[in-house]
């Protein structure tokens, strides 16, 4: 079972024209849309994909899409290859297409793969009803209650939530998603013992399972783990290069353990991967205007990041503010911090408001902040 929400779906024959007029690009993510579309490498059959599959597009050649294909259980890695258009359905028509199915033959696949539409689609209700309506179709069908629980996850319905991953465990504990949802729900709910434990299980079942790793390492981190987030982060970032949470996370692992240059290059790739990534551009806005170790403090430099943060926010966001306070602080310009510290103040949530406050009175003072790092977000 691949689950859906964290990157696959699937089911169906392709009866509206995504193909038409096929104006995807590279980028573009599509949905199988027929029972099973064959990957193609030099004319030869590499691999397929099931319906329902989510496919990134890399290339477009006249009627082809080079595409990934997410390993399938007990596979090693992914496939690459060519899928026909014919067998690919564009988000946009994604709902009427296997809606179409589900009057022409409703099957439990068919009510699950809609239900991950819905979702998508920031309808929950409606992917609720679907999920159901599959689990009532079939009962053994591990991905709808682990698909149902993420949704009632997303509703903040944790207990609900936290009874399909129960049940979807007990259904099929060789499989890593359930052990991983339940760990990252556990997580979710700060019961940090839980989550290592289903999310060490995940592991076990699927060492590259990258998300598993990165979850893990929060779940550390937040315990005090310095070291062994490290180990769960740098495994992530070997198995998943390109994940820009994973170096913005690392990188606030090591400002809270003082390697602050390493800091620095994590939350300065974070950002080359993903320029508008907040949280890295955040964090290192912060070291730079708050790091003990007078050799890595900018000023300036957190001044322009943390402004253009803001801006970014339409100066709606505390923490964002807050950090441009300590950054005007730190050049000197506490009238500035006195004004950002006092806005932020007043935007903060009262959890808040106590250590912004104490902070307003260190810029009326004219002390700038010697900070470590503002705790770590998920990335």
């Amino acid at each position: 079972m691949r689950a859906m929400l964290m990157g696959t779906m699937g089911t169906g024959v392709l009866i509206f024209s995504a193909v038409a007029g096929f104006a995807q690009q590279v980028g573009d993510t599509l949905i199988v849309g027929t029972d099973q579309a064959k990957v193609f490498v030099d004319n030869n059959v590499v691999g397929t994909a099931e319906i329902g599959d989510l496919l990134r597009i890399r290339k477009v050649s006249s009627d082809w899409c080079l595409v990934t294909v997410p390993k399938k259980r007990k596979e090693k890695t992914d496939i690459e290859g060519w899928v026909n258009r014919i067998d690919l359905v564009s988000r946009g028509n994604a709902l009427e297409h296997f809606s179409y199915k589900i009057r022409s033959k409703p099957t439990a696949r068919l009510h699950d793969i809609r239900g991950n539409i819905w979702y998508w689609n920031g309808k929950f209700e409606p992917a609720i009803n679907d999920f159901t309506e599959a689990i009532r179709l079939d009962p053994f069908l591990v991905a709808a209650r682990v698909h149902r629980g993420i949704v009632r996850s997303g509703k903040g319905e944790s207990e609900e939530a936290l009874a399909d991953f129960n049940d979807a465990v007990k259904l099929d504990p060789a499989d890593h998603l359930p052990w991983f949802h339940r760990g990252r729900e556990w997580s979710r709910q700060r019961e940090y013992d839980k989550a290592i434990a289903d999310l060490s299980e995940a592991i076990g079942i699927d060492p590259e399972y990258a998300t598993a790793h990165w979850e893990r390492g929060f779940a550390w981190l937040a315990m005090g783990e310095h070291d062994k987030a490290l180990v769960d982060l740098d495994e992530e970032i070997r198995i998943n290069p390109n994940y820009a949470p994973a170096y913005s996370l690392r990188g606030g692992v090591r400002n809270e353990i003082e390697e602050y240059e390493r800091a620095i290059a994590d939350f300065t790739e974070s950002i080359r991967l993903e320029p508008k990534h907040i949280a890295a551009r955040n964090s290192l806005a912060w070291l730079l205007a708050t790091c003990p170790n007078d050799k890595f403090r900018d000023g300036k430099q957190a001044v322009e990041l943390a402004t253009k943060l803001c801006e970014s926010a339409r100066w709606k966001d505390a923490s964002l503010i807050d950090t441009l306070g300590a950054a005007h602080a730190e050049t000197g310009d506490f009238m500035a911090a006195i004004e950002m510290q006092r806005l932020a103040i007043e935007l903060a949530s009262p959890k808040e408001k106590t250590e912004m406050k104490a902070r307003l009175k260190s810029y009326q003072a004219g002390r700038p902040l010697r900070l470590k790092a503002k705790k770590s977000s998920r990335g």
